[in-house]
């Protein structure tokens, strides 16, 4: 026996809308026009979905803003999802150094005295409003060597099943996003086959998320000086 020696499976968002309407049942020739058009908009509400049900590793980069001096909040692009990891770096070329910041709720950077302190940053606020921002404090106290990172998850990127479009998920969630749907459709077009298709939807999902995480061990090491005293 001889395997493809391929690792190019990437179905069209249309395959996988005809595959989702397949577990309902309804074969490719039966599939109408309004139920295209109700697929494409099942299609998206499933990827937000994704977006709040966990860390998209696919989906996350690094962005980074150079700090002005007495300059605090900074505008973040409205399709981030949220904020990961946040340092500052100092220097620039071979002499550099890097310190992460620590995150601020609303009520802590409400509670700040005097926000508008100069200083090297220490902390920042994530305001997740339509136009989300990010908020240093202290406030930068110079700009020339400041720039600031910070790792985001942006939303999923739309889908629309023409033109042989495909979703922007990697191949290992194919089989999430086709569940999903038929699990979403069927509340429209196959109520009686909604509940067995959002409970095998959700098994796949647990699989599929269960593997989309970072594989680094966690080390634990208590202080414990002060407990035997």
């Amino acid at each position: 026996m001889t395997s493809s020696g391929t690792y190019s499976f990437n179905p069209s968002l249309t395959e996988i809308v005809l595959d989702a309407y397949d577990r309902m049942q309804i074969r490719g020739p039966e599939v109408t026009a309004p139920q295209i058009v109700s697929a494409r908009r099942s299609l998206n509400y499933v990827l937000v979905r994704m977006d709040n049900l966990g860390i998209n590793l696919w989906c996350v980069d690094l962005q980074s803003v150079a700090l002005v001096q007495g300059t605090a909040t900074y505008d973040v692009d409205p399709s981030t999802v949220t904020i990961l990891d946040v340092y500052r770096r100092i220097g620039s070329g071979q002499s550099t150094q890097d310190i992460i910041l620590s995150s601020l709720s609303r009520t802590d950077y409400a509670s700040i005295p005097n926000k508008a302190t100069q200083s090297p940053p220490t902390s920042y606020w994530f305001d997740r409003t339509l136009s989300p921002t990010i908020t240093l404090y202290p406030t930068p106290d110079q700009s020339n060597y400041y720039t600031l990172y910070y790792y985001r998850m942006r939303q999923i990127q739309d889908a629309n099943p023409v033109n042989g479009q495909t979703a922007d998920i990697p191949v290992r969630f194919q089989e999430m996003l086709a569940s999903a749907l038929a699990a979403h459709l069927a509340m429209k077009w196959k109520p009686e086959l909604a509940q067995a298709l959002q409970t095998y939807a959700d098994k796949v999902w647990s699989e599929a998320a269960l593997e989309d995480r970072e594989r680094a061990p966690l080390y634990l090491n208590p202080i414990l000086d002060g407990y035997y005293e």
